[in-house]
């Protein structure tokens, strides 16, 4: 085979990829001594609601569905069947190496409960099994479409041991997968008929992906995490657990749902991962079919973590002594506020419950606060942050009073 010289640069640095981030994962696989070398990460298994005497948890987390990125033996019987050859190679000891779109489809999935949307059903392409929520199978079908114009921004590295197929690996592209409404429909890059909705996936999100932390090699960054999961709810993490010092991360990628300090390790605040080998408890001992659903990790080993910031709507509504202000998401789905400041008056209000979606401003208020017929304030609400982790500031036109 005859190899163009133009080529070689590419070859070279798959072989830099290749070698910086498999073979960490291979060593530090078999310094672990686990049973099952997809496991071999030092994060320990967990219940999120009983586990931890200190904890702080997302909303709606424990609603997250959860999905399960092992491969299965009929599955890849039926692939290769379909294919008219023996592609697919079934592997107990690693699963498909696509947890990249497992985990932004699990972020996905937590700001599609958070608009008050439905979760989809669909059929899990690597094992067959019927899973809700957004398909990782169609965003990775994306990634691989945008990585023929873009390969520097839509990284594929070598190679997935099961579809012996190249593996996408930027976590960055994916973020920009989700957070943008690029395109409606995306085929299948192994079966084109099959063609995926993408815009289901975009309906929950608001345009806007921002980096937590890049590259971040080991830096203690657990207040930054701890403030990011109030600020932007779910986080999209890739992880970098090899003990060795790599040009790219080894390892695994997830949502942050939470953090917490363990009953049984005190001193140390932990984040909560929400992982993607199925629905399992935490003892539930890990196998080529599965592992447990929840584990917790030190902030050391978050390589890169992304948030997806939203906006809120705030609306007026006239009452006989005054205006009611809502706070909505771009569901329409009311929206717990934390503090309401108006402008041009001490107006200030702080709320310790998750209750408040609305607030009565008396006629007095209103028109001491009002400049041109408008209301202007600042508001501040969980997971409802500008990039910087401010809140948002809004103006509403005030209707006439009842």
């Amino acid at each position: 085979m005859k190899i163009k010289l133009m080529e070689i640069p590419s070859l070279l640095l798959s072989g830099l990829l290749f070698i910086s981030i498999c073979l960490p994962i291979m060593v530090w696989g078999e310094e672990a001594k686990h049973p099952v070398g997809r496991y071999a990460i030092p994060a320990v298994p967990c219940d999120p609601g009983s586990d931890f005497k200190e904890v702080y948890l997302i909303r709606n987390w424990n609603q997250l569905p959860h999905k399960n990125q092992e491969e299965s033996v009929e599955r890849c019987l039926e692939i290769n069947k379909l294919l008219g050859k023996d592609k697919w190679k079934y592997s107990s000891r690693f699963p498909i190496m696509s947890c990249l779109a497992f985990g932004a489809a699990a972020v996905a999935d937590w700001w599609t409960l958070e608009m008050g949307l439905p979760l989809e059903e669909y059929r899990n392409f690597y094992n067959g099994n019927i899973e809700s929520g957004c398909n990782p199978r169609a965003i990775e079908a994306e990634y691989l479409r945008r990585s023929h114009k873009h390969p520097l921004e839509y990284i594929l590295v070598p190679v997935d041991p099961i579809q012996k197929t190249l593996i996408p690996y930027n976590p960055l592209g994916y973020a920009k997968i989700l957070a943008e409404n690029g395109v409606d429909k995306t085929p299948d890059p192994l079966f084109p008929a099959i063609v995926y909705d993408q815009k289901s996936r975009a309906s929950s999100m608001d345009g806007k992906w921002a980096k937590i932390i890049h590259l971040n090699k080991g830096k203690d960054i657990t207040n930054l995490l701890k403030q990011a999961l109030h600020h932007f709810g779910a986080l999209y993490v890739q992880l970098d657990f090899s003990p060795y010092t790599t040009l790219f991360p080894g390892g695994h990628s997830v949502a942050i749902i939470g953090y917490g300090v363990p009953k049984d390790n005190p001193g140390e605040t932990f984040f909560i991962l929400h992982d993607s080998y199925g629905n399992h408890p935490k003892e539930y001992e890990p196998t080529e079919e599965g592992g447990p659903s929840y584990r917790y990790l030190s902030a050391k080993y978050m390589d890169t973590v992304i948030a997806f910031p939203h906006n809120l709507i705030v609306t007026a509504i006239p009452e006989e002594t005054g205006l009611r202000i809502n706070f909505l998401n771009s569901g329409k789905k009311a929206v717990p506020i934390r503090n309401l400041r108006l402008t041009n008056t001490d107006y200030e209000r702080t709320f310790a419950d998750d209750n408040t979606t609305s607030v009565f401003i008396p006629q007095n208020v209103c028109e001491q606060s009002s400049v041109n017929g408008t209301l202007e304030g600042y508001v501040e609400a969980d997971y409802y942050s500008l990039e910087n982790g401010s809140g948002q500031t809004f103006k509403v036109v005030i209707p006439s009073i009842r």
